[in-house]
């Protein structure tokens, strides 16, 4: 939970975060679309964001394609 906290309370998130995730994951239409924001914006937050829910065992899987 303290960790929850931690990345909840991050000051740089929006007070309404436009992240979110189901527990099994990404699912394939947030690959693809961070893929085109990927593209077109450079590295996004997103992507860091799931990576670390994965890391602290809250979601299944972590897509290949964003290793």
């Amino acid at each position: 939970m303290a960790e929850l906290t931690k990345i909840f309370s991050d000051p740089n998130l929006p007070t309404k975060p436009r992240f979110r995730c189901g527990i099994e994951g990404p699912d394939e239409f947030d690959i693809m679309f961070e893929s085109i924001m990927e593209e077109q914006f450079g590295d996004r937050e997103y992507k860091q964001w799931v990576k670390r829910l994965y890391e602290l065992g809250l979601i299944r899987r972590f897509p290949d394609e964003w290793k």
